[in-house]
């Protein structure tokens, strides 16, 4: 459905963009303009991965030791404080997920286009190398490209580069995916999609670093063994002046 231009482009000095037949060849070889989707954790690794932290051994173990002595009560207990531990992150990284699918959904808006010598509105996924992109004001830009045509724009870049201010842009000047027109009108050609925009490049680089415990979970993981070791050690010492005192 063919769309009027915003304010400050003439519609017949809009260049007539890519064929449809070139746009469909092009969206075959470079894939749909999206992000990788996040990888969901599933709850049962998720749940092994918590237990198998020192804490949750801790009160395990102390919890066979309360079961064996005879105290199922004490045992239930501290059974009781592990599901609830495991029970609140898993519900912590379940939100986590849900605020990464709505950036995700940001990454790739509806967007107007010129193809055929004509303004269409496309899902942002159907956007390829070498679309001209009609931006106008509170609209998100689907990909990454190069002004050819401005009139007074003003580009929110806030989500890339944490700049509240937004940054004026003329003829020549980049602009990337997820960033919102706040002002003006232009015409952009994308040189990028999907994963090799900018904002696709720092989720690629996000998915491959690892995560690393915190100080703070060091130094606690340091005190929990060598507490559970010094605990053995009493326990057995316990046990042999026991035995040697009593003979039992």
């Amino acid at each position: 459905m063919a769309h009027p231009p915003p304010e400050g482009l003439a519609a017949g000095s809009l260049p007539a963009g890519l064929s449809d037949a070139q746009a469909r060849r092009r969206l075959l070889t470079d894939g749909p303009n999206a992000l990788p989707a996040t990888r969901e954790h599933n709850l049962l690794r998720l749940s092994a991965a918590l237990l198998g932290e020192p804490v949750f051994l801790l009160l395990i173990a102390a919890s066979a030791v309360y079961w064996v002595l005879g105290d199922p009560h004490e045992a239930l207990l501290l059974l009781a404080f592990v599901l609830v531990a495991i029970a609140i992150t898993i519900s912590r990284q379940q939100k986590t997920e849900r605020v990464l699918a709505s950036l995700h959904a940001l990454a790739s808006p509806r967007t107007l286009v010129v193809r055929d010598g004509s303004i269409r509105r496309i899902p942002g996924r159907e956007v390829v190398v070498g679309d001209l992109l009609i931006l106008e004001e509170g609209g998100r830009i689907a990909a990454d490209g190069r002004l050819i045509e401005a009139h007074d724009l003003l580009v929110d870049e806030s989500l890339l580069t944490g700049e509240s201010v937004p940054v004026k842009k003329g003829v020549g000047d980049p602009v990337y995916s997820g960033a919102m027109v706040a002002q003006g009108s232009a015409l952009a050609e994308v040189r990028a999609t999907g994963p090799a925009t900018e904002i696709g490049k720092i989720g690629k680089s996000v998915a491959h670093i690892a995560p690393t415990p915190s100080p703070l979970q060091r130094e606690i993981a340091f005190l929990i063994k060598r507490f559970a070791a010094l605990g053995l050690l009493l326990s057995l010492l316990l046990v042999v002046l026991f035995g040697w005192m009593r003979g039992d």
